[in-house]
């Protein structure tokens, strides 16, 4: 008997009606309600990026068995409340993920079962929801659970998981990342599943210098040579050009493979500048900080439409704040000036409509009137000369414009 049952094999489970619907008669591992389908056709349909996630990453994994098919409907519930604003909480989310979580526990006590795929990607699935309704404490249970299974399959780069199961395992852990400001547990995965590559390619593979980019590059003339931030925006830079190779192509790029094939080892290796002391004197080390925690600013709507789950950068905002009134706030930043513009640029569009908002706005005006800069145009090209993705950027720039311009007359 094959002590790891149901080892992934990547199915197509649904097929869309004309209308865009799911088939209703479609076979699931459990009995559908109404409800249910309804469920499963906002998945198919819903125009937010993150239900492309949740169709082309999740559903073919997640429909194999009543466990995680369970979890996944908790997620695409879930999904929906958060789109709509309403509450997380709600019963039907709350609901299919008790009977998941039921389930997953009796599979545990099996010492056949417990080392499964269904139980694998139940916990996977549950660091996932929690992660998106922004429970820490409980995601740091099931991180537990998920290395005990982990290791019971030989460890993370193991022969019993597959590059699909790294995949999951790593995006997800990259989410808390990008959610709690916390170096990564788990490391760059040394192989992804074949769609990742075929659409991607290598993290490690230098890309063609393309002009379309940032011709300026201006952070080689704002920190000193041979800086480890340095690296940073010169990746960010590449995966930025590959973007632009593939839209004048009519490729598409704006998916959550972007993001775990080529953002996520960036951001894997950016947490390892994070500064731990309590107390930062040095002027290069406060610069490199601030920037740390701009990128993820910069990455916040890059990874919504690319349909990453569970993006917040709530926390990053009030870190940045704090970290510029306790440190940047004893330094001269007259030499980083477009630096500074690009990071405050970036935590405005962040801080819509949050308590922060206001402090960001009042700044960057600080700033720019000390780089005589008069109009909300002239601060928004001399951003662009740092990282700015067009396609991504300028609709929530557009909108910040008008409030400047506002407040100005």
């Amino acid at each position: 008997m094959d002590p790891f049952p149901g080892t992934i094999v990547p199915i197509s489970p649904i097929t869309p009606l004309g209308t865009g619907r799911i088939d209703p008669f479609t076979n699931y591992p459990i009995k559908m309600n109404r409800g249910e389908q309804w469920l499963i056709d906002q998945v198919n349909t819903g125009q937010d990026p993150t239900f492309r996630t949740l169709r082309e990453r999740w559903l073919p994994v997640m429909i194999k068995g009543p466990a995680t098919f369970h979890q996944f409907l908790a997620n695409a519930s879930l999904n929906v409340s958060r789109v709509r604003g309403e509450n997380l909480d709600n019963a039907v989310t709350v609901a299919h993920h008790s009977l998941a979580i039921r389930s997953v526990n009796q599979k545990l006590s099996d010492l056949v079962l417990k080392a499964s795929d269904d139980v694998l990607l139940g916990i996977l699935s549950f660091r996932c929801y929690n992660l998106v309704k922004g429970g820490f404490d409980a995601n740091s249970v099931h991180l537990e659970g998920l290395n005990n299974v982990v290791e019971l399959r030989g460890g993370y780069n193991g022969a019993r998981i597959t590059p699909m199961l790294v995949s999951l395992i790593y995006g997800v852990e990259m989410t808390r990342i990008c959610r709690q400001d916390t170096k990564p547990l788990f490391p760059v995965p040394k192989t992804f599943d074949i769609t990742q590559e075929q659409q991607f390619g290598s993290p490690s593979t230098t890309l063609p210098y393309l002009t379309t980019s940032t011709p300026a590059r201006p952070w080689n003339d704002i920190f000193p040579v041979g800086h480890p931030i340095i690296d940073t925006f010169e990746n960010l830079n590449s995966v930025i050009q590959l973007a632009a190779s593939k839209a004048t192509q009519d490729k598409s790029w704006k998916v959550v493979n972007f993001v775990i094939r080529r953002l996520y080892p960036i951001v894997h290796k950016l947490m390892s500048l994070k500064i731990e002391d309590a107390i930062i004197n040095d002027y290069w080390a406060i610069v490199q900080d601030a920037s740390r925690l701009a990128i993820f600013f910069f990455l916040g709507e890059l990874r919504r439409q690319c349909g990453a789950l569970g993006v917040s950068t709530t926390l990053f905002l009030s870190n940045f704040k704090n970290h510029m009134m306790d440190f940047g706030a004893t330094i001269d930043w007259q030499p980083c000036h477009p630096l500074l513009l690009w990071m405050l640029f970036f935590g405005i569009l962040e801080s819509w409509g949050l308590p922060e908002q206001d402090w960001y706005f009042e700044t960057i005006v600080s700033v720019a009137k000390a780089m005589e800069l008069g109009s909300w145009d002239a601060i928004v090209q001399e951003v662009k000369r740092f990282l700015w993705v067009e396609d991504i950027h300028d609709v929530k720039a557009a909108v910040v414009r008008q409030y400047f311009m506002a407040k100005s007359s």
